[in-house]
């Protein structure tokens, strides 16, 4: 895994799957149409969390997927979804700030 993290005891990944339950807790679950009724906020964080998951089993979480650079580990904490470093998501997103920026 990428700058050392373990899946199950690292703060930011244990932190995607909280986000996760907590959005997903809003809906219910069990219904096959939950998916139909997530607003589109919680269905974009939803789809940001799940593809840092996705990082996570890929081995690649933590490293930036514009240049590759390892992640800030404080900006994973701040942001554990953020696939991008703050330079590359700050000159991707033309000087937005980072802090807001996920992907």
């Amino acid at each position: 895994m990428a700058v050392g993290m373990r899946s199950d005891t690292h703060p930011a990944i244990r932190r995607l799957h909280e986000r996760r339950w907590a959005i997903m807790s809003r809906y219910r679950v069990w219904d096959d149409d939950w998916v139909h009724d997530l607003s589109d906020e919680d269905a974009r964080q939803l789809l940001s969390i799940f593809e840092a998951i996705r990082r996570v089993d890929l081995g690649t979480y933590g490293l930036c997927a514009s240049c590759g650079s390892v992640v800030d580990r404080d900006r994973l904490s701040r942001i554990p979804e953020a696939a991008m470093c703050e330079v590359c998501a700050e000159f991707a997103y033309g000087g937005v700030s980072a802090h807001a920026v996920v992907m």
